[in-house]
């Protein structure tokens, strides 16, 4: 996924000039980190916030939802990944890595592996995550899906929702939305599939 824009990367800056923000210490995060770093002969620099990039950063290679929020030097060209489309905040040059297939494509390939499902839950937070909200309702339509949707404002909400949800849907697609998906939640979202005995559809296999 990162190895096209990681060669457009080198050749905007030296590796010591490439600076990695991992936003979340989730497997997801890891996964991407560990995929960057094989692909530079030399190891970035990786740190957990926008503060501590530096101004000589040439390249930013923001992990999360967290780590989209940041602001930049403006020199730098900044690399969003694991990001739910989110609207960056940076001035210059920048580019979305997305790690979601398109909404029709999503869709399409749950009723695929799950042709009698016919109720879908899913969770969303952020105003990205409301944006992506209204793609994929039209393509849970046009794939024979119901979408039931529910909102949490911050992660301590995700049982209530969940509740809520319960002996209601077939599955439950959890999107990469950072308000969503963190350290307490994650064991929640498992809890809650194995308990309804409903699959659990996430965007990375890192999240299962």
């Amino acid at each position: 996924m990162l190895l096209p824009i990681l060669a457009l990367a080198l050749a905007h800056a030296a590796a010591e000039q490439i600076v990695v923000v991992r936003g979340s210490q989730l497997r997801p995060y890891g996964e991407a980190l560990a995929g960057v770093q094989d692909a530079l002969e030399n190891a970035p620099r990786v740190v957990r916030s926008a503060a501590a990039v530096g101004e000589d950063a040439r390249v930013v290679i923001a992990l999360g939802g967290e780590a989209a929020k940041g602001r930049y030097p403006r020199d730098a060209m900044v690399v969003y990944a694991l990001v739910l489309g989110a609207r960056p905040r940076h001035a210059g040059r920048s580019i979305q890595v997305f790690t979601t297939p398109p909404p029709d494509t999503l869709m399409a390939a749950i009723k695929k592996a799950h042709p009698g499902l016919k109720r879908l839950g899913t969770l969303w937070g952020t105003e990205a995550a409301q944006e992506r909200l209204r793609e994929l309702r039209e393509a849970a339509k046009a794939a024979d899906l119901e979408l039931i949707e529910r909102h949490v404002g911050d992660p301590g909400g995700v049982p209530g929702a969940l509740r809520a949800l319960a002996g209601r849907v077939d599955a439950l697609f959890v999107p990469p939305d950072p308000l969503i998906v963190t350290s307490q939640t994650l064991e929640t979202l498992r809890s809650f599939s194995w308990s309804e005995d409903v699959p659990l559809v996430v965007s990375t296999r890192g999240l299962l």
